[in-house]
């Protein structure tokens, strides 16, 4: 049977043109006193993203996102002791020991995690993942159209076959690149702010932010879905609030490489 949460009815508005209300850490707190264990769980799935994505600046020497629920220490900790993370990442590992060979790999272990976000028995955050996935999937078959670059290559840990792929990649050598139906909007963002990375980046966030509020209805405003999509949304709000101008360049130049 569902879980009816009222917290979800006193999560104050969010919005870009102001800092939010509440903080990351300060819903983590609430949740984790409101919700089930096994919904409250639920959180620490979005946050392992953010765990995979942070493995790859580790091994770059690079700022960690404070989004995922490791700092450096424990993460670090958790590739010497092989717990704390998924079984993938130490597979992944096991297969390139070197550094440098999980940095030139690291879309193997992103493509795994997403492979495994489809059998994730929550609705919402299987259905996040995947749009999650299909987002950056357009993002870097553009930017290899942008650079020239053989989406062959960029693409070589997905499945060639999988519709999804053979519509990216039947847009190799095109003269114009245009993205999935579904996935539209996208064009515009990367025609009018390609120039401007972190505008670029701002932009996407929109983007992201207004798709998964439309996860969610009016009818689940008590429901660990509400909760669930706010928790998301609050994760890309609050980060351009805690971004200097010059940190923002770092993270999306960083994006941009992937």
């Amino acid at each position: 049977m569902a879980n009816d949460y009222f917290v979800g009815t006193f999560l104050p508005p969010l919005s870009f043109e102001t800092r939010p209300e509440i903080s990351l850490a300060a819903l983590d707190v609430l949740l984790r006193d409101q919700l089930t264990t096994t919904d409250y769980e639920k959180t620490g799935v979005i946050r392992q993203f953010y765990d995979i994505l942070n493995l790859r600046a580790l091994w770059l020497d690079q700022e960690l996102d404070p989004q995922g629920e490791l700092n450096g220490l424990e993460l670090s900790e958790a590739l010497v002791s092989r717990s704390g993370l998924p079984d993938d990442v130490y597979e992944f590992i096991d297969r390139y020991p070197k550094k440098e060979d999980c940095i030139r790999h690291f879309p193997y272990l992103l493509a795994t995690f997403f492979q495994r976000g489809q059998h994730i028995k929550d609705p919402l955050l299987r259905r996040y993942f995947c749009f999650e996935r299909e987002l950056r999937l357009v993002m870097t078959a553009f930017r290899a159209h942008q650079l020239g670059r053989d989406l062959k290559v960029e693409l070589q840990y997905e499945d060639p076959e999988e519709e999804w792929i053979a519509q990216l990649l039947a847009q190799q050598g095109a003269k114009i690149y245009e993205p999935p139906e579904t996935y539209k909007e996208i064009k515009t963002l990367f025609e009018t702010s390609s120039n401007n990375p972190l505008a670029l980046q701002k932009a996407i966030d929109h983007y992201r932010f207004e798709k998964i509020e439309d996860f969610v209805d009016m009818g689940d405003i008590f429901s660990i879905k509400r909760i669930l999509a706010y928790f998301i949304q609050l994760m890309i709000v609050e980060k351009w609030f805690e971004l200097d101008k010059e940190k923002g360049m770092r993270i999306v130049e960083t994006i941009v490489r992937l």
